[in-house]
């Protein structure tokens, strides 16, 4: 535990490539217990009786500390960057990538909503249509996770 408190302490330093993809492996197992657990409790809060609501901190709690987890893969991914000799900045292609993946999504299910008849022919089931956003617009982070993970895979370059 102690190792892992060192990779969070400081902005600056380098990481090793194990030390780095054991903390790209912290964050993402901490990233799916945030999402598994907001999902439940979502769920929970929608069998409660008609009067309790708590949906909405639910959703910012959840928001709340994945931000704070893209901070700390961005800070990390900037450390390895930096041993490998790449400008830190580089690092945020993942966290950007992904807010680009999200806004694109948005984009594209406000408007399939806005027109659902057109892409509904009347008679058939939409759900899979609906199921289909979803997916896509689920994908966001394991695109920034990507990003990370290939940080992680660089080798360092050894002097002869």
């Amino acid at each position: 535990m102690k190792r892992v408190r060192h990779f969070f302490r400081s902005f600056f330093g380098g990481l090793t490539r194990r030390d780095y993809l054991l903390a790209w492996g912290v964050l993402l197992a901490l990233e799916v217990f945030i999402f598994c657990g907001g999902a439940i409790l979502i769920v929970a809060f929608y069998m409660m009786p008609a009067g309790f609501s708590a949906d909405t901190m639910v959703r910012q709690v959840m928001v709340i500390l994945i931000l704070s987890l893209y901070i700390a893969r961005t800070v990390l991914a900037m450390r390895r960057l930096h041993v490998l000799g790449y400008n830190r900045f580089w690092a945020l292609i993942a966290p950007l990538s992904s807010v680009g993946y999200f806004l694109v999504c948005c984009a594209f299910i406000n408007d399939i909503s806005e027109n659902w008849s057109d892409y509904t022919p009347s008679g058939k089931d939409s759900l899979g249509l609906g199921a289909g956003l979803m997916i896509l617009l689920g994908l966001t982070p394991w695109i920034s996770q990507f990003f990370y993970l290939l940080i992680g895979l660089l080798k360092e370059k050894h002097a002869a």
